[in-house]
């Protein structure tokens, strides 16, 4: 049994280094570089402080949510022979102390510079979302596609709504940054329950993919990847457009093309000995994925960075953050296929 300072050591290092700690915020750099632009074309550039603050204040709330996952899924996990995470190997006591502080941390991050309280509205409503999709007596995501359907608006408030708030940018870009997260969110949800069928169908638990049937989840799950594929290309055209440098936006859109098709090839191949989502899913939609949500963002406040040194803040945390999460996958890919 692992030692309680070693618990607390890992539980530090999975929230600042892990795939599943802060980096879950990295879900918010999209749809914040996607509204930045917006709002700067017309003139109204946002404050990068306030920009950080939205992506601490989603990455703190994502990572309380996947806490609460982590904790509720502690039995189901154990079932599916699943690697417990740190969260799941404290005191009862120790990891409530810890959730509510990582909450409460993304709330003040909110009320920061929320005026009128709609900000806090939304940051309770994600939160609620992501806690109700895990939770006894509710846990909606063993109710088929009720679990579906609440983790995507769980990340749909998190994603879209909050930062949009925060930004105040137009109807017409909240709709597609909106789009963008619902489609892709989709299909990332989908595409784990399928990953999961085996263990799942173990433990009795009642996921969408469970209910369908692997063959069959498999082929709606293609079909979602495509509507997804469609969308990130709409948002990643409009966004380039919008950019105040048109070359580097062009440049930066062939470059995803090429990017997309590569990254998508390496992904399938590095996880060959897997029986999981990602050779189900159309080629490019992996690579034009990883490629939008990760260069993109960069492309967009490196470009702010160049313009304004108060958005250099903003470019390295972000750089920091995607660099983190695509490293880490790395290492992990590597581990798995040796």
């Amino acid at each position: 049994m692992m030692a309680r300072n070693e618990i607390w050591k890992r539980l530090l290092l999975e929230t600042i280094w892990g795939n599943k700690g802060l980096s879950k915020g990295n879900k918010v750099w999209l749809p914040l570089a996607a509204y930045t632009v917006v709002k700067s074309k017309q003139g109204d550039i946002p404050d990068p402080v306030h920009v950080l603050l939205l992506f601490f204040s989603v990455a703190f709330c994502f990572l309380a949510c996947f806490f609460i996952n982590d904790l509720a899924d502690e039995k189901v996990d154990l079932l599916a022979g699943r690697q417990l995470n740190a969260i799941s190997r404290l005191p009862r006591y120790g990891s409530s102390i810890v959730i509510a502080l990582v909450a409460v941390l993304g709330l003040c991050c909110c009320f920061a510079f929320d005026r009128r309280g709609w900000m806090v509205l939304v940051y309770l409503i994600t939160l609620i979302l992501g806690s109700v999709y895990s939770i006894q007596p509710f846990r909606f995501k063993e109710k088929g596609g009720w679990g579906v359907f609440i983790f995507i608006a769980c990340v749909l408030a998190g994603s879209a709504v909050l930062p949009w708030i925060g930004i105040g940018t137009g109807y017409a870009c909240f709709g597609l940054v909106f789009f963008v997260v619902l489609f892709d969110e989709w299909v990332k949800i989908h595409g784990h329950e399928v990953h999961d069928y085996e263990g799942d169908l173990r433990a009795s638990s009642h996921t969408l993919a469970v209910a369908q049937g692997y063959e069959r989840a498999k082929t709606f799950l293609q079909m979602e990847a495509y509507a997804a594929t469609l969308v990130l290309l709409v948002l990643t055209v409009y966004t380039g457009w919008m950019m105040s440098s048109r070359a580097l936006a062009i440049g930066g859109i062939l470059g995803f093309a090429g990017a997309a098709t590569w990254f998508g090839a390496l992904v399938r191949r590095g996880n060959a000995k897997q029986s999981n989502f990602v050779h189900a899913l159309p080629l490019f939609y992996l690579g034009l994925s990883h490629a939008v949500t990760r260069v993109l963002p960069l492309l967009v406040f490196g470009e702010r960075a160049l313009r304004s040194p108060s958005y250099r803040g903003v470019f390295v945390v972000a750089i920091v953050f995607i660099a983190t999460e695509t490293v880490n996958w790395g290492i992990i890919a590597i581990q798995e296929n040796t």
